[in-house]
């Protein structure tokens, strides 16, 4: 994160993934034990109004942000595949 964004409070779903959703922008931030990105989170645009510029395949639907649950699964450069649901990690 920049100089001038604090950092989040990370919320760990278990199987190794913390995540956290930046809410003024629409983004849920994942990260896990990456060999590619390290401990470099993934961004993923979430399928709300503020986001109508991201291409319809490049979002992803919110079915519930408390606790949250995103859909489709998510798959890393790395291999690492699964799904948040009810704020937990659900490896695919």
């Amino acid at each position: 994160m920049g100089a001038d964004v604090p950092e989040p409070d990370w919320i760990d779903a278990g199987h190794g993934v913390s995540f956290w959703v930046w809410r003024g922008h629409h983004y849920l931030y994942y990260r896990h034990d990456c060999p590619i990105l390290h401990d470099n989170p993934s961004a993923i645009a979430l399928d709300v109004p503020e986001n109508s510029h991201v291409p319809a395949e490049g979002k992803w639907q919110v079915e519930s942000l408390d606790p949250v649950t995103i859909s489709p699964s998510l798959l890393c450069q790395c291999g690492h595949h699964g799904f948040i649901r009810n704020g937990r990690w659900e490896p695919a």
